[in-house]
């Protein structure tokens, strides 16, 4: 008996062994592949293309149930995973340009997979029977689609397309049945043939951008699906609020498939420039009276995702308008400006000179920021009873100027005494833990001794425990001191999920002033009682108010710095559009 527990004991330890088995193997001429048996994950590391029918010819179980393909790999080979069913996710890196043709030919357990930019090509059949998924991005980068690509997907409800891509082959969707909704970025259609969208839902709709929709309407097949049995619609990729602007463009951004799959921007920004967290964007230094068309605009997700989308947009008239000076001392005078540009403008300000100066000689700049459409500055160390010259003047990013009228300042006369300004300015880049506050302060006859801002917390959300205690007291009061005429500071660790209030503040001869108050809510979920005015929220498909079940109670929660409202199990934003 002693000796049949001691072999059994062998025998298991060698099942153990057996069971934690790591093979490997080479997959291309600089390529190696590792399979961890237990967990059924596939790496594979090193540099150059992966060897076609991968999987075939190096024995690697079609049971493998996750791929991870590491940088320095660029081509995934013809059938490298076709037929591994139970193959769940893949991470291809941005060194990969090339999927062969039935890469991943019937991988049916295949739920998501992103492709990187990187990737110019996907070959024949790459995802075809892949019935398992529901989404799919061809990003920026991809030019063409082969034939067959994504057939037979018939689990597949969304898909875009990035404006990269020029030629759609045959049945690349065919037999999606199931495919709801498309958005094709390109602006000139890529070219399609008569099968491309065959057997898909007859419910589905393509999305064209805003003002392309003809050019769809004329393009060979897309005429004929557009007339005959496909809805076309016109989309906003920036949705832009307010008036056009002469030298800027600020709106939001629009990427539908990363909200509704839990996948948000969490920054964008004008390729090879600045990046701007969350999914607002400001472009500044435009040209006045210009068209502009095809910006690139980066975007990044949560999940390290990033894609590139195009925006066009036209800019109005500017408007600048020199003002009479007001001197607040024999040496010191406050210049005004008119203008509509936007207070985000920065290369914008006063131009002076002494009236006496030969005009060969160059001016004098200061920068001055813009509030509300006056743009004024305290203009200092002037000489006593000389005459001076200024105009207001704005560079575009391109180095082009525009200016105002010139005025004239007599520092002789100092008769009036001026009052601060301060305005307070909606908080951007709002996320779970921080915010930016932006404000104007500009002193009067006094200078100010200090000035900044003063927040607190208002409320904090109720329908769950915070994931850690609250570093702010309910009322409690904060300063955080800013400078210059144009103050911008970023609030950091704050509460999730709360409703904070914030102002401007100056001191100035033993008083404190104050500008208005502001709110902004840190990303999070909260409860709250519902308004009288949302009893009724009108239907994003109807001309009518719809009304809603009443309750109590909806659930409210900000993502990407938007409020939506759930009621009854059906999300609305807050302006009242239904979420289907």
């Amino acid at each position: 008996m002693k000796h049949k527990f001691l072999l059994s004991g062998l025998m298991f330890l060698f099942s153990l062994s057996l069971s934690a088995e790591t093979k490997s193997g080479t997959c291309g001429t600089n390529l190696t592949w590792t399979l961890d048996s237990e967990t059924g994950v596939l790496t594979i590391s090193g540099t150059g293309q992966m060897y076609d029918h991968f999987d075939g010819s190096y024995d690697v179980p079609r049971s493998i149930k996750s791929v991870i393909i590491e940088d320095g790999v660029t081509k995934i080979g013809v059938n490298a995973f076709g037929g591994c069913t139970s193959l769940t996710s893949v991470t291809i890196p941005n060194s990969v340009y090339s999927i062969d043709e039935k890469a991943f030919y019937h991988c049916s357990s295949l739920t998501s997979i992103t492709i990187p930019n990187s990737v110019t090509s996907i070959g024949k059949w790459a995802f075809s029977g892949c019935t398992s998924l529901t989404s799919m991005i061809i990003p920026y980068g991809v030019e063409s689609i082969a034939g067959a690509a994504f057939s037979g997907c018939t689990s597949l409800t969304y898909v875009e397309i990035s404006s990269s891509v020029k030629d759609i082959y045959d049945v690349v969707f065919s037999g999606c049945s199931n495919l709801q909704e498309i958005y094709v970025f390109a602006e000139t259609p890529p070219s399609i043939n008569s099968s491309t969208f065959s057997n898909i839902s007859s419910d589905a709709v393509i999305y064209v951008p805003k003002g392309a929709l003809d050019a769809y309407k004329s393009a060979k097949y897309w005429n004929d699906m557009y007339w005959n049995y496909m809805n076309i619609k016109e989309f906003s990729i920036m949705d832009i609020y307010g008036n056009e602007n002469p030298t800027s463009v600020f709106g939001v951004l629009r990427y539908p498939f990363w909200d509704n799959n839990n996948m948000h921007i969490v920054s964008c920004g004008v390729k090879d420039g600045e990046i701007f967290e969350g999914s607002t964007l400001e472009i500044i230094g435009l040209e006045p009276e210009s068209e502009y068309k095809d910006i690139p605009v980066l975007l990044t997700s949560n999940t390290g995702g990033t894609t590139i989308v195009n925006v066009s947009f036209k800019t109005s008239a500017l408007e600048l308008t020199t003002l009479a000076s007001k001197a607040v001392s024999s040496t010191t005078s406050i210049l005004l400006a008119e203008t509509n540009m936007s207070d985000s403008e920065t290369s914008c300000g006063f131009e002076w000179r002494r009236n006496d100066q030969p005009a060969d000689m160059p001016s004098n700049q200061v920068l001055c920021p813009v509030a509300n459409g006056l743009m004024a500055g305290r203009l200092k160390g002037l000489k006593d009873d000389v005459y001076y010259k200024y105009r207001a003047f704005y560079k575009s990013a391109a180095g082009n100027m525009f200016y105002g009228d010139w005025q004239y300042v007599f520092t002789g006369d100092v008769t009036v005494e001026f009052d601060p300004v301060l305005y307070t300015y909606a908080a951007q880049f709002v996320s779970e833990r921080k915010a930016t506050l932006k404000g104007y302060a500009l002193a009067g006859s006094d200078d100010f001794t200090e000035q900044g801002f003063e927040y607190w917390a208002e409320s904090r959300r109720t329908d769950a425990p915070a994931r850690r205690a609250p570093q702010y007291a309910i009322g409690e009061k904060h300063t955080v001191k800013g400078t210059g005429i144009s103050m911008r500071v970023t609030l950091e660790d704050l509460d999730e999920g709360t409703v904070y209030k914030y102002r401007t503040y100056a001191k100035v001869g033993g008083k404190t002033l104050y500008g208005s108050e502001m709110t902004f809510t840190t990303q999070g979920t909260y409860e709250d009682p519902i308004e009288t005015d949302l009893d009724l929220i009108p239907d994003a498909d109807a001309d009518s108010l719809t009304p809603i079940p009443p309750t109590s109670q909806a659930r409210k929660y900000i993502r990407n710095g938007i409020l939506y409202i759930e009621r009854n199990g059906i999300t609305y934003t807050a302006q009242g559009q239904r979420l289907d």
